[in-house]
């Protein structure tokens, strides 16, 4: 896997990455990530699906074979102990999502290793929960292990949570969209306004006298160190609540479809790549139209 993510960022200008993995594969990009990831590339998500991650607690069937690599599965494997006690830290900065299904309800491989509900016939719930902070997204529809990359749910949510992103620069950005909290962390600092300003962070140095964001759904400030790809989890159409003074909102939308209500529409600015827009025009400013999907935008209503 790191042979493969250094070649094709060698050989492609594009330098973002977004990591999917059913079962074995999360642990895969879990042992890439933890022993091997030095953040040359942008990781910007990581999706596992029925993976793992603390083991099996059942022993592995001798037929594997005694030097079999599925013996490192086992939840008390010296692979399993090393995997889930190094290098934790790099999640602080990489969104990670746990696709957890269960609800299978039957029995399978000697016919008794795993029973109950709380399972998809293989790995437990248990295990498919990171041992680390990262969503989790659980599915009780009762699919087994090997069918649930076929799952159409499986897939639309895979769909939904790593197909919609931006590409951001190096420095401010002025952005808009629905994100969740866990998604802001490859971000060094993020702040949005409503009625007053909000802050999130994952530096643990910065501790400001400011309410934290819990989830975004509207325009913000992003400040990251690189250029690189940001995932959005969804983006619905945009529904402007209009308040007097400054609002910041997301697209899509055309400045010519806002209404303040009681108040006057005074000025819309938007902010990309270093470079101010204004609407109406504004001395040497150049004038917009429209604020686009992923766009944020300022606008003043008095």
């Amino acid at each position: 896997l790191k042979n493969l993510i250094d070649t094709i960022s060698k050989e492609r200008s594009d330098n973002n990455f977004i990591l999917i993995g059913h079962s074995m594969g999360g642990l895969a990009i879990r042992s890439y990530l933890q022993y091997f990831y030095k953040g040359e590339q942008n990781i910007n998500e990581v999706i596992t699906i029925g993976t793992p991650h603390k083991g099996v607690n059942y022993p592995i069937p001798s037929w594997f074979g005694a030097g079999s690599s599925a013996k490192n599965l086992e939840a008390n494997s010296e692979d399993m102990e090393k995997l889930n006690s190094t290098n934790l830290e790099v999640y602080k900065k990489i969104p990670f999502i746990s696709i957890i299904s269960t609800g299978y309800d039957k029995s399978i491989l000697s016919g008794d290793l795993i029973k109950g509900a709380n399972d998809d016939g293989v790995v437990s719930a248990f295990s498919q929960k990171p041992p680390f902070s990262a969503k989790i997204i659980q599915i009780n529809d009762g699919i087994y292990h090997t069918n649930e990359t076929s799952n159409l749910k499986i897939i639309n949510l895979v769909k939904k949570y790593a197909s919609d992103y931006n590409s951001i620069h190096s420095s401010w950005n002025l952005i808009g969209g629905n994100v969740e909290q866990f998604n802001l962390k490859p971000l060094n600092i993020v702040w949005s306004y409503d009625n007053g300003w909000k802050y999130f962070t994952m530096n643990d140095e910065i501790n400001l006298s400011y309410p934290l964001i819990e989830n975004l759904n509207g325009g913000f400030w992003a400040l990251t160190d690189s250029d690189r790809d940001f995932v959005f989890i969804e983006d619905n159409e945009s529904n402007v609540t209009l308040q007097k003074g400054w609002n910041l909102v997301k697209g899509p939308f055309n400045v010519s479809d806002l209404n303040c209500g009681d108040y006057s529409l005074e000025v819309v600015w938007k902010y990309e790549n270093g470079e101010w827009f204004a609407s109406p025009q504004f001395e040497t400013y150049p004038n917009f139209e429209t604020v686009e999907k992923h766009e944020g935008a300022w606008v003043l209503c008095d």
